[in-house]
């Protein structure tokens, strides 16, 4: 999982998540996480060899297709649509999911990535499905090119209400690695020359067996919830220092929008 055209692997990653905020006022949120990255042709599979894991049922940890997308469809075909609707000469062959599962039926995911191969295992696109609290989705797209490197970087403006205590208008970096032995995600958010805010994580990757999900579910218990709560706990100590309320404009009636990249 070293090579740009190196078949991906499904797994865990398992690490860590910093947010910090520089303005207006200056504010810090770390928590600890697991992910899987799974390919989408045989999730399925996965959950027949597996006591702990479970597709669209409850046990400790599980994947519902009905946490992703807009149900329109098949998730891969979805997917696959999507992207070749912004970028119809794309192959896409295979698709990666990197998404925080459900424990023990919960879940709330801020961030999934969907990574999309040809078949010759080459990255071809990266599709970010952002979620916030108030069951609102939305994608950004990026095309990844003919680039060998490792690391990858997208911009884009900042269309979509996620919280309210960050401003629409801003400018999203994304800065994303392959998925391999170690991995990287970063999402900066600035206005004008400034700096808003920084999240990222930073995972290692591990086999997905039932040892090794039993070893994250018992070190890392509830994630998903204290994922939901640390959001909100963040939101009431943004609150406590004075960051004023942004309101949700998006509009109601459309759950799921999206954006190709800007071009740059």
């Amino acid at each position: 999982m070293t090579g740009a055209t190196q078949q991906p692997v499904t797994g865990l990653y398992v690490g860590d998540v910093v947010h910090r905020r520089f303005s207006p006022k200056r504010h810090k949120l770390e928590y600890r996480i697991f992910s899987l990255f799974v390919d989408l042709d045989s999730i399925n599979e996965l959950s027949q060899k597996s006591w702990l894991f479970s597709v669209n049922r409850l046990n400790f940890i599980s994947f519902h297709d009905t946490d992703y997308g807009d149900q329109s469809r098949e998730l891969k075909s979805y997917i696959r649509s999507e992207v070749k609707s912004h970028y119809p000469t794309l192959e896409i062959d295979k698709i990666f999911l990197l998404t925080m599962p459900r424990v023990l039926g919960y879940v709330f995911n801020p961030l999934s990535v969907y990574f999309c191969y040809d078949s010759k295992d080459a990255l071809q696109a990266i599709l970010y499905e952002v979620s916030n609290t108030f069951g609102q989705r939305h994608n950004y797209i990026f095309k990844t090119g003919e680039s060998k490197s490792q690391k990858h970087q997208h911009e884009c403006s900042k269309v979509f209400y996620v919280s309210p205590f960050l401003e629409m208008g801003l400018r999203y970096k994304f800065t994303i690695t392959n998925p391999g032995q170690s991995f990287l995600l970063a999402i900066q958010a600035t206005k004008d020359a400034d700096i808003v805010m920084n999240a990222a994580q930073t995972m290692t990757f591990s086999e997905l067996s039932d040892k090794n999900l039993a070893r994250v579910f018992l070190s890392i218990p509830f994630m998903t919830m204290k994922v939901m709560a640390g959001i909100h706990l963040e939101a009431f100590m943004l609150w406590m220092k004075g960051v004023r309320l942004v309101p949700n404009t998006w509009p109601v009636d459309k759950v799921t929008r999206f954006i190709r990249d800007q071009g740059r």
